[in-house]
């Protein structure tokens, strides 16, 4: 038999247990990982933030879309801290990324073999 203990829920993420009709032992069935040490943050919550940050979508297409499917949605600010996260993480991203391509262009072809530029594309 499954069980879903609605008190340990986080977000999307669902506290999932399977329970043996035979033997009663019950086992823990992982519906998303930790993305922190500290264990607060969970996989499924950061991914659908992303997915409404990248899709336009912000807040309100997220709650809309978890009614449809008849889910609680993650709290608002629950929702603000993860896109903090994500925005922070992208603007470092994007540095390194210019830092790159400002070395590439200042720096004449002949200098550096044409797999360097290679590898500034693979990202």
């Amino acid at each position: 038999m499954i069980q879903e203990n609605e008190s340990r829920k986080r977000g999307l993420m669902a506290h999932l247990s399977a329970q043996c009709s035979l033997c009663l032992e019950e086992t823990p069935l992982k519906t998303s990982s930790f993305i922190s040490k500290r264990g607060k943050s969970v996989d499924v919550n950061m991914r659908i933030v992303y997915h409404s940050i990248e899709s336009g979508s912000g807040y309100e297409g997220l709650a809309s879309v978890c009614s449809i499917m008849n889910m609680p949605c993650i709290k608002k600010t629950a929702y603000y801290q993860h896109v903090e996260t994500i925005l922070d993480a992208l603007e470092v991203e994007a540095e390194i990324d210019m830092k790159k391509v400002a070395f590439f262009m200042c720096t004449p072809a002949s200098k550096y073999p044409q797999k360097f530029f290679l590898l500034l594309l693979e990202r």
